[in-house]
């Protein structure tokens, strides 16, 4: 199973099982074991690489684990043992934000030492946008200003008292957040903008993951994957699902770079050419057999009546 996906310079890296993650370049696949970690790191069996974040500011890339926390840079490994981690947001060079099921720290990028703690309970998503933390729970969004005091963001719409699985700002400051049951909210200035759920034409209102390249949102459900064009007042969606080819139904994650899409679910990592895609089902019936009244019947050369 994939349960992230993300690319670090010319290669794609794949969150898998285990303390495990694949890194890909020209078909190649090559698998990482980080449970290699120091020994005062619980390291059980069930070991998921659930976040993954490519750092924009500095090198690097910061893997969270369900059993901690570690930072590559080069040829360079740094592990923390803070754990279970539940999502990973760059602040600034300097900073990291981490959450987990009890706190989300505020922690140096440099040594991954705990800085400060920005929230006392558990966390599901994070995102650091316009000088604010945005804190993703089980029963919706609150905003944390950085003197800690935060709102909540739920009396803005019902949908943001949910569980809310994934963030993505777009450059016209539009904050897209994804629920589990709700479908897709966009924040902008305060105010909610847009809703997209299946009454919007998307698969399902259960989302999962999200990704953000100029105007198309991708929005990974438990019903396939959406490609919703944002800069459309109707949002039309394109949407594509194991009828097309997808091995899962079940979208854990998505990376789509030019007319490469690359799908993490269940049943593993799928890449595909969306412009190869044909927009209509094609069945193409072969006949294997003709029974006729409990017997075999060979029909090469004849016609059954009505």
């Amino acid at each position: 199973e994939v349960f992230s996906i993300g690319k670090y310079g010319a290669k794609i890296i794949a969150g898998l099982n285990h303390g495990v993650a694949a890194y890909l370049e020209k078909g190649e696949a090559n698998i990482v074991n980080y449970s290699g970690a120091p020994n005062n790191i619980y390291r059980p069996q069930t070991n998921r690489l659930y976040s993954l974040k490519i750092l924009r500011h500095s090198p690097g890339v910061i893997l969270g684990f369900d059993l901690f926390l570690v930072k590559i840079s080069g040829p360079q490994k740094l592990y923390s043992d803070i754990y279970p981690v539940k999502s990973v947001e760059e602040i600034d060079s300097d900073f990291i934000m981490a959450g987990t099921s009890s706190y989300v720290f505020k922690m140096r990028l440099s040594d991954l030492a705990i800085a400060d703690t920005i929230w006392k309970e558990r966390s599901t998503k994070l995102f650091y946008f316009a000088g604010k933390y945005y804190i993703g729970t089980l029963s919706g969004l609150y905003q944390v200003n950085q003197d800690k005091s935060f709102v909540f963001l739920g009396k803005l719409h019902h949908a943001l008292t949910r569980r809310v699985t994934d963030m993505k700002a777009g450059a016209d400051s539009t904050l897209w957040i994804a629920t589990a049951d709700e479908g897709i909210v966009a924040l902008k200035n305060g105010k909610i903008t847009a809703v997209i759920n299946e009454k919007k034409g998307i698969t399902s209102n259960i989302c999962r993951t999200l990704f953000l390249r100029h105007h198309f949102l991708w929005a990974g459900t438990n019903k396939g994957l959406n490609k919703i064009d944002i800069s459309q007042p109707a949002f039309p969606v394109i949407k594509y699902s194991s009828s097309d080819g997808l091995p899962s139904d079940i979208i854990n994650a998505v990376y789509a770079e030019d007319s490469i899409v690359y799908v993490g679910s269940p049943a593993g990592l799928t890449s595909f050419n969306e412009n190869k895609i044909s927009a209509s089902s094609v069945c193409k019936l072969n006949m294997l057999d003709i029974t006729v009244a409990g017997q075999p019947f060979d029909g090469s050369n004849s016609r059954l009546p009505y």
